[in-house]
């Protein structure tokens, strides 16, 4: 069920980056300068996802874009202004998803890359600019980040030299080669998530650098004076001069890889978005996220009223238990009385069409047996025939509708009472990031107070609100 198209719609305008150092700069312009061009000062919301590698993600980690597709489907978004179709999605099947979602909800697109084709309604065309410029970009990319890792523009511990013939050298910064050193040999001792993250809080301020650099850092050869080949290889850069050495290197990636699915799971709950964006309750204004710190979910606050906050994972937990409660407390038969209603509306409409074409199919039929000759034809003749079998054709699949409308209505109860004994035996297996869209209106959060309201109220046999505490 759609919800009611609001007054004031939107332009969106998302981009993305898929790591802290890439450069968002390029899109923001590009963007700033279509809004620019068309005029457009108000009612503009910004979406982008950072760190967020298109080609290594589905849509439900990147909050971002999944929120601003929930605004899509909300009828809050009138244009969506974005710089390329690979800023989007990770490769065209995905692409095609979003595609359908602009043609349902009617939204203007706008790529802002001066050499992007204009967006077309044709599915066909889109895909295959969503391939080309998929394609294209990778090649691009390719070629810039081998080149980035030999000859960087800027690294922080180092100094970047020209000599007398022309060519780079690099440095150790003298200041900041004792840290990165130190960063590196603790590090290598490590022996729990705890420790990496304690590590990762001790070198931040040090450097000056997010945890995702403290990490790109470690990860980096350079430092150690060499490069890593795909194959696994390392190749000596005779233009570095080395902080670390490849041994040390060596042994620090070792411990990263064993703890690099506990470190994933650590940043993903950091910046990790609740299912539901909540509301406060006493201003009616969007709670903003707070992310969390080594590890650890962040919460929502209210930037009118500090002291109404709720972390991410309690809200989820919430939210969850709502999803249960209400799924579970169906109603089928107040569900089934609504659907007759819809349904039985549904069918006349489509017995009023076959008796409309079958009017048709006796008007030209009539019309032939009076105007043309037994025996011969013609192209003329030709035509109405095609044109008749095209009705009885829409006859036909008129009639295949009516009979499945009929055959839902008998089984409407037996729909509600599957869905009910599939929550009982999936539990967490939920896709609750689809559910909670579908059934949440809006999560209201009044200090330790949590009122959840639900899309089709009548259609749960309980009273109020979902509310926690």
């Amino acid at each position: 069920m759609k919800n009611p198209l609001t007054q004031n719609k939107i332009t969106a305008v998302y981009s993305r980056v898929s790591s802290a150092g890439q450069d968002l700069k390029m899109q923001e312009t590009a963007n700033n300068e279509v809004l620019k061009k068309m005029n457009i000062s108000n009612n503009i919301e910004f979406f982008t996802d950072f760190d967020v590698s298109a080609t290594k993600v589905q849509f439900e980690d990147r909050p971002a874009l999944r929120r601003m597709m929930k605004k899509m489907r909300d009828g809050k978004i009138e244009r969506v202004i974005a710089y390329e179709r690979d800023r989007i999605a990770r490769d065209s099947f995905e692409y095609k998803h979003v595609f359908q979602y602009f043609i349902e909800f009617n939204i203007e697109v706008i790529f802002s890359a001066s050499n992007a084709p204009d967006f077309s309604k044709n599915l066909t065309s889109e895909v295959f600019y969503g391939l080309f410029s998929q394609l294209e970009g990778q090649k691009i990319q390719s070629r810039l980040k081998d080149r980035r890792k030999r000859f960087p523009p800027s690294l922080i511990g180092y100094t970047k030299i020209s000599t007398d013939g022309g060519k780079r050298q690099y440095k150790a910064n003298k200041k900041q080669k004792p840290t990165i050193n130190r960063l590196f040999e603790e590090t290598s001792k490590i022996s729990t998530i705890s420790d990496l993250f304690n590590v990762i809080s001790e070198f931040k301020p040090l450097l000056k650098r997010s945890d995702s650099r403290i990490i790109d850092i470690l990860k980096t050869p350079f430092f150690a004076g060499h490069l890593q080949n795909n194959d696994g290889s390392f190749q000596s850069l005779s233009h570095v001069e080395p902080i670390i050495s490849l041994e040390l290197y060596k042994k620090v990636q070792s411990k990263l890889n064993s703890f690099e699915k506990e470190y994933k799971i650590g940043l993903k709950q950091e910046s990790k978005e609740a299912l539901i964006t909540p509301v406060c309750k006493l201003c009616s204004s969007e709670m903003k996220l707070k992310k969390g710190e080594q590890g650890y979910p962040g919460n929502y606050y209210c930037s009118k009223h500090r002291n109404n906050t709720i972390s991410v994972s309690d809200l989820d937990d919430y939210i969850k238990t709502a999803i249960k409660q209400a799924l579970m407390n169906l109603s089928a038969k107040k569900l089934k009385g609504i659907s007759n209603i819809v349904l039985s509306k549904r069918i006349k409409d489509f017995q009023s069409k076959i008796e409309s074409l079958q009017s048709k199919i006796e008007n030209k039929s009539l019309d032939v047996s009076l105007n043309f000759t037994p025996g011969k034809t013609g192209q003329k003749l030709k035509a109405i025939f095609d044109e008749l079998l095209e009705m009885k054709q829409q006859q036909l699949n008129f009639h295949d509708t009516v009979s499945n409308l009929e055959t839902l209505k008998q089984e409407f109860e037996i729909v509600v009472a599957y869905i009910k004994e599939e929550i009982n035996e999936s539990k967490d297996d939920l896709n609750f990031s689809e559910i909670a869209n579908l059934l949440i209106s809006e999560v209201f959060i009044d200090n330790d107070f949590v009122s959840i309201n639900m899309y089709l109220d009548e259609f749960y046999e309980m009273e109020g609100d979902l509310i926690g505490q």
